[in-house]
C-alpha cells in the first residue's frame, strides 16, 4: 500500500511540473514501452513496436510473418536499449494534455503516454524513418498531433524498403 501511495505521489509530482521533464531510462520493456528512473512506465505517443506476441489489426495490412515479426522486435529492442538505457530523455506531454489541466495521459496500464526525446533525436522518428515501427494513435478522439508527420516516416520508409520492417 505505501509503494502505491508513493507512486502516485510521484506521478502527481511528475505532473505539475511542467510539460517536458527530464529523467533517466533505466530499462527498455520493448522498442515503445520503457521503465524511468523515477519509477514510472513510459508508453510512447504516436508509435507501434512489433510484438509477435500481440499483433493488433493495425499490423495485420503489412503481412508480416511471425519470423519477420520476432527478429525485428529483437533487433529494434537492442537498438532502442542501445540508445537509451542509462540517457536523460525529455518526456513530452501531448498538446491535448497541456491544454486541459484536467486531463493525464496514461493508458489502461497505468503507463505514461510521452513523446520522447534524446538529445536532439525524436526516439518516434529515429524508430519510423528506420523502419523499426508503425504509426499508431489507438485513443478515439486522437491525440497524436504528430501522427500526420509519423504517417509520412513510415510510408517513406515502407516504400524505400528501410530497416527490418521492410527490406
Amino acid at each position: 500500500m505505501k509503494s502505491k501511495a508513493l507512486r502516485i505521489f510521484i506521478l502527481f509530482l511528475f505532473f505539475i511540473v511542467g510539460c517536458n521533464s527530464q529523467v533517466q531510462v533505466t530499462q527498455v520493456i520493448d522498442g515503445d514501452t520503457f521503465l524511468l528512473s523515477d519509477g514510472n512506465i513510459v508508453r510512447v505517443l504516436g508509435i507501434d513496436f512489433p510484438d509477435p506476441k500481440k499483433m493488433h489489426s493495425e499490423w495485420k495490412v503489412y503481412n508480416l510473418t511471425k519470423e519477420r515479426t520476432q527478429d525485428c522486435y529483437d533487433e529494434g529492442n537492442r537498438i532502442v536499449s542501445k540508445i537509451l538505457i542509462g540517457e536523460e530523455v525529455t518526456l513530452i506531454k501531448s498538446y491535448t494534455e497541456l491544454n486541459n489541466s484536467d486531463y493525464i495521459h496514461i493508458d489502461k496500464y497505468g503507463r505514461l503516454l510521452r513523446y520522447v526525446e534524446i538529445g536532439d533525436i525524436e526516439l518516434e522518428a529515429f524508430l519510423l524513418k528506420n523502419g523499426y515501427a508503425i504509426m499508431y494513435d489507438p485513443v478515439q478522439p486522437p491525440l497524436c498531433e504528430r501522427c500526420g508527420y509519423y504517417k509520412t516516416l513510415e510510408v517513406e520508409a515502407r516504400e524505400n524498403k528501410v530497416g527490418c520492417l521492410w527490406e
